[in-house]
């Protein structure tokens, strides 16, 4: 029997990882920044060469992708993605300490990538550079991290498609978000989707409202028409978004109908005071597996303290489209683009208008049953106590879609850190119980046969 490297061995071994990376800012979505991104590629490919991995940074993706390789000669091997990148992080925006420099308090580890996604990779990186000091370490890996995913790896899939056969091993394990309900968690799809900003005008300016209310028409009042248009239950933008998406197949229900549904806790940790779905059923449909537009920005006449009381000649509101696993974004876009252009024509209002879609991406429903899937529940229960529930994301990650579709290799997405994180918030956190489980279960992963 493979005696693993112990708890207190693995979380030594994660802290004196993730603390000097930690304190690298690589934040993606500031340019002034970007030196600090290199540096935390190239801390990282050093720490892999000094165990012994072959590393290359490829170069003309954006920030540098770190591909390493620890061969021990045996006959599987598996891929590690991750990032490096993280989100932005001052100290005087809420954070109780400084948000770069990793910090332990009550029971959590504190910091900016404490979870994602530093800390998440270190959780492996930990596991196999302990495991390969000890000579237990039972699979050759390879690393495939990058530095854009905070700004959308607009470059990424370009890149896989070139670097295609380094990536074609026995399975693909990506950790990356957060578990459910802080159980032992796989994901088994990702909704695609695409952002959309609609701008109105229906004034050449802005009018007093004392003279011209109720006389010419007023943007935002609009434009707040259209939008209960588009919401309308059985002619609006989201029954025609949800033509076409197959039904839910049983197995999958089956899924569904395991998830830790609560409405109190939902109502707990948002602060609503009412919750839609009323069963994991509806859940985990509503979540994962169905269409959803959701109001991000909404903007319109004056904004500053006080009154100014005018009609607004402009209103602007931006939109998050969420689509089904399998839905093609083109095909969406283009039912959305055939909604506004419907609502348009219905509007004479309307002098003039702007319509931006943004960055469409598709989404992904992975097989159910591999070996690799197999093997992970069976660890999870052996670390945890229990079979890992599967969940149907709502969130995209077009990584995964673009692993699946240009690589084809089975996918373990198993992400490791606990709700209640403050993912790209103050004070983001690791919760140390959670972590030790994600240490061990990665420590039986590789350093198991």
């Amino acid at each position: 029997m493979v005696t693993l490297p112990s708890q207190a061995q693995l979380l030594a071994r994660w802290r004196s990882i993730a603390e000097p990376w930690i304190a690298i800012p690589s934040v993606s979505t500031d340019p002034a920044l970007q030196p600090e991104c290199r540096q935390a590629a190239e801390w990282v490919a050093q720490l892999l060469r000094a165990h012994d991995a072959e590393v290359r940074l490829v170069e003309g993706y954006g920030n540098p992708i770190v591909v390493g390789r620890i061969d021990v000669g045996a006959p599987t091997t598996f891929v590690v993605y991750g990032h490096y990148d993280v989100q932005p992080a001052r100290q005087d925006e809420g954070w109780e300490s400084d948000p770069f420099i990793l910090t332990e308090r009550d029971g959590r580890f504190i910091a900016r990538g404490v979870m994602d996604n530093k800390g998440q990779v270190t959780i492996h990186l930990a596991a196999v550079l302990a495991l390969k000091e000890a000579g237990q370490l039972r699979h050759n890996v390879a690393f495939f991290l990058e530095g854009d995913e905070e700004t959308g790896s607009p470059h990424l899939e370009e890149a896989i498609q070139q670097l295609a056969d380094a990536l074609r091993h026995d399975a693909i394990i990506v950790s990356d978000g957060i578990r459910e309900q802080n159980l032992p968690t796989m994901e088994m799809s990702f909704r695609g989707g695409f952002n959309a900003r609609i701008a109105i005008r229906t004034l050449a300016s802005d009018q007093h409202s004392g003279m011209m209310a109720r006389v010419v028409p007023n943007a935002p009042e609009v434009l707040m028409r259209l939008l209960q248009e588009a919401f309308h239950p059985r002619e609006g933008l989201l029954p025609l978004l949800q033509e076409g998406v197959p039904p839910i197949d049983a197995e999958v229900q089956e899924d569904l109908a395991m998830l830790p549904f609560s409405a109190e806790a939902i109502r707990d940790a948002t602060g609503a005071r009412v919750v839609y779905p009323t069963d994991a059923l509806s859940y985990g449909r509503l979540v994962g597996l169905e269409p959803a537009v959701a109001i991000t920005t909404l903007k319109a006449g004056y904004l500053g303290e006080g009154f100014r009381n005018a009609l607004a000649a402009q209103a602007e509101v931006k939109l998050n489209v969420r689509l089904a696993p399998t839905q093609d974004p083109a095909e969406a876009v283009r039912r959305f683009e055939e909604w506004w252009q419907r609502a348009l024509a219905a509007t004479p209002e309307v002098v003039a208008s702007e319509v931006e879609v943004e960055t469409p991406y598709r989404g992904v429903l992975l097989p159910r049953e591999n070996e690799w899937l197999a093997r992970a529940s069976r660890l999870w229960k052996e670390v945890a106590g229990r079979k890992p529930i599967r969940t149907y994301c709502g969130g995209g990650i077009p990584v995964v879609t673009a692993f699946h579709e240009i690589v084809g290799v089975p996918l373990v997405v198993t992400p490791l850190a606990n709700e209640g994180s403050n993912i790209h918030a103050p004070n983001e956190n690791f919760r140390t119980d959670v972590l030790l489980e994600g240490l061990a279960w990665s420590a039986r992963w590789f350093g198991e046969a």
